[in-house]
């Protein structure tokens, strides 16, 4: 085990989702396809500097020095058991979970906690996913596209873990639930408008000198959480399975003329800023919570400290805040934009579906670029009839839908969009 790196190391954990329903499905020939599969996956790992630690039955753990690197590793992997010509139609589909620490190594391998969060990851994630956690998002950076999955409950670990999709070029994505207890999201963003009104208030202890670069540091702190709650409502709005079908259908059409070709290209770019709108809005979150933890010791700097010490302590931290808040507004730009909601709060009605901005009703209908925007309608009855007439179009005619009449609408106990 000398040749397995040692200190910060990033794990990897695979294995085949449903082997035994496909042990059933090929019989005899199962035996042939694990030994493609083995094959595959070592070869994408080790090409991309991976240690095998361990192989039992359909399962791998790979040990990387390099976070990017094991992620490189899993990506070609990924590709390599996507574009392999599988025996009897076999679908061989493997979930891998990475995660970055520091396991102790032993005689057998590694031990630790960071190795069952490891494990736990990766019996988390669904066939072809490959999942992250944030110890290695923070060392991945802006090299990959992740899409934020939220704050899981890990089998018999006390902390919770905040996980991350790794998004590959030309294979699916979302491809359904974790498998694992998602934690109610805290909409982290909303607290920084409670730190810059601190901050704003600190300007009361400082000398004249230092209310200005105060007041700046408060306006960054409050535009950051205008900005973020614009990336939150991009990316809780906008339907990405539809964009990126409709960047398929782009792509398959772009020989026919130029500008199919360039509608291609601008759509795939709002789709690749999409998904990195999670990762930089949570960039910026833990910058302005990063911010908060020092406002204690930036107020005791303001009663004692030398007044020119604490301006440039301010302005470090309202240019460290404003670069990543800059990162997060042009990606948001680059981004599909969010629906424009008519004035007030979409609220929920309890038809499925069907929403209310005051006394108007609305409901979400998908434009041309996959958006979810709000389609107002003249009553009730005008509305369940648009949605089921939007129900109808996505069905297709081929499925024999016949919308039933208004009145006879049994979804009144529904509580969210169909």
């Amino acid at each position: 085990m000398t040749r397995l790196p040692s200190g910060t190391v990033t794990l990897v954990f695979s294995d085949i989702e449903g082997s035994t329903r496909l042990l059933r499905q090929l019989g005899s020939a199962y035996a042939s396809v694990l030994e493609e599969h083995r094959s595959l996956i070592r070869g994408a790992f080790t090409a991309a500097g991976g240690e095998e630690v361990e192989t039992r039955g359909d399962s791998f753990l790979f040990a990387f020095a390099s976070a990017r690197r094991a992620v490189d590793g899993a990506v070609a992997a990924q590709r390599a058991l996507a574009s392999h010509a599988w025996p009897k139609g076999a679908a061989v589909r493997v979930r891998m979970g990475l995660h970055t620490g520091e396991p102790q190594l032993a005689a057998e391998g590694y031990v630790g906690l960071d190795v069952h969060r490891a494990a736990r990851i990766g019996d988390a994630g669904n066939g072809g996913q490959i999942v992250v956690s944030e110890a290695t998002r923070a060392l991945v950076g802006d090299v990959v596209v992740l899409r934020d999955l939220g704050d899981y409950r890990l089998g018999g670990l006390e902390a919770p873990e905040r996980l991350y999709d790794v998004l590959i070029d030309g294979l699916p994505s979302g491809l359904g639930r974790l498998r694992a207890q998602r934690l109610r999201r805290s909409h982290r963003h909303l607290r920084a408008t409670d730190v810059g009104w601190r901050i704003h208030t600190l300007g009361s202890l400082a000398p004249p000198g230092l209310a200005r670069p105060i007041e700046a540091l408060a306006g960054s702190v409050l535009a950051a959480a205008r900005i973020a709650d614009e990336a939150g409502r991009a990316v809780e709005t906008v339907d990405r399975t539809a964009l990126a079908a409709l960047v398929e259908d782009h792509r398959r059409r772009a020989g026919v003329a130029a500008h199919v070709a360039r509608a291609a290209d601008e759509l795939e770019s709002q789709l690749t800023a999409l998904d990195r709108l999670p990762e930089r809005r949570q960039a910026l979150d833990d910058a302005v919570s990063a911010l908060a933890g020092r406002l204690d010791d930036l107020e005791a700097r303001l009663r004692a400290g030398p007044p020119a010490a604490v301006a440039d302590e301010l302005e470090y931290e309202r240019t460290r805040l404003a670069a990543v808040a800059a990162s997060l507004e042009e990606t948001i730009a680059a981004a599909p934009s969010p629906p424009q909601v008519p004035l007030g709060r979409l609220r929920r009605t309890r038809r499925r579906g069907i929403y209310r901005v005051g006394e108007t009703f609305v409901v979400l209908e998908p434009d041309e670029h996959g958006a979810k925007q709000p389609r107002p309608a003249s009553s009730l009855y005008d509305a369940i009839a648009i949605r089921d007439a939007l129900r109808a179009a996505r069905r297709g005619p081929h499925r024999g839908y016949v919308g039933k009449p208004v009145w006879e609408d049994k979804s009144s106990g529904g509580s969210g969009p169909g």
